[in-house]
């Protein structure tokens, strides 16, 4: 009797310790928030339009700002899953979040996902590809994880119509369809000359 209870005791302390060390290991590393500064995307398009251009430049810190926006609105992204703080990255076609997470409201994790970007008028959406915590990769079809819906195209005057948006490094091209004269008289009224 004494052994049984023995091996109970220390399969208990050995299950506890394997908890704890899960529990740290998937902690944050970075203090991240959902704090956002408003991008001045009518200032940026007034000046686009003032250039005769038809290319808008966000900037890593712009992109960070709206999805950080986006997230602080709906920051629970799946069952029991709620993004605490985010930081993006851009790098080629994707984007970078480096996500603090809490998991039905007690465990806290770090994370790391990398999603696809594509123009779904009127938002850009941020798809899923891969994730991970750590070094440990998260089955693509278990990360639980939704597409992120910036609303880019809600900013917009009517007449100006997003073609296509490229992601490079540290920055985001939107690139705009040519202006009929009666889309170039609403933005003139729009932006009120």
């Amino acid at each position: 009797m004494k052994k049984l209870l023995i091996t109970c005791v220390a399969l208990f302390l050995l299950m506890a310790g394997a908890g704890g060390a899960a529990y740290l290991y998937i902690a944050p590393d970075e203090e991240l928030d959902l704090i956002y500064a408003e991008v001045p995307l009518r200032d940026r398009l007034l000046e686009m339009a003032g250039r005769l251009s038809t290319e808008l430049t966000l900037t890593e810190a712009d992109v960070n700002n709206l999805a950080k926006a986006s997230l602080a609105r709906n920051p629970e992204v799946a069952d029991d899953l709620e993004i605490t703080g985010a930081r993006f990255e851009l790098k080629e076609d994707r984007v970078v979040a480096h996500v603090n997470v809490r998991w039905k409201a007690r465990i806290p994790a770090g994370a790391v996902v990398e999603y696809r970007l594509s123009w779904q008028p009127p938002y850009l959406v941020a798809t899923p590809v891969k994730a991970r915590i750590k070094n440990v990769s998260l089955p693509r079809e278990r990360l639980g994880l939704g597409d992120i819906a910036v609303p880019l195209g809600e900013h917009l005057p009517k007449g100006l119509q997003i073609e296509k948006v490229h992601a490079g490094e540290g920055k985001l091209t939107v690139s705009f369809r040519k202006p009929s004269l009666p889309d170039l008289r609403g933005l003139r009224d729009w932006a009120g000359i």
